[in-house]
């Protein structure tokens, strides 16, 4: 996944909507309509060192996410992340749902 200290870097579309959203609006999101984006967005915000130390999941909404995640069909975060993401970062979306649940665990 991405890895700012190893150089990785998220477009600036992505990352200025994140900090505008807030990190408690996203998983709010992520665990009431569950789109790909949302589970994007959840990974991105704990793989930035910055959107991370804002991050506060309850053992409540960690589990409501990480059930969620496990019920996601494969080929619609797929289809809906290849809209919405830039072409480098595609290889990276077969392995979202298991990286996520490592991410918030």
């Amino acid at each position: 996944m991405f890895n700012e200290k190893k150089g990785g870097r998220m477009p600036n579309n992505i990352q200025n909507r994140l900090r505008v959203e807030g990190n408690s609006e996203k998983v709010n999101a992520l665990i009431e309509r569950a789109k790909p984006r949302d589970f994007f967005d959840l990974h991105f915000i704990h793989v930035s060192e910055k959107l991370r130390k804002e991050l506060h999941i309850s053992v409540e909404q960690r589990n409501k996410i990480i059930e969620k995640v496990r019920k996601q069909d494969k080929k619609r975060l797929e289809r809906e992340l290849k809209m919405f993401l830039p072409k480098s970062c595609w290889r990276m979306i077969d392995d979202l749902p298991s990286v996520l649940i490592k991410d918030i665990s």
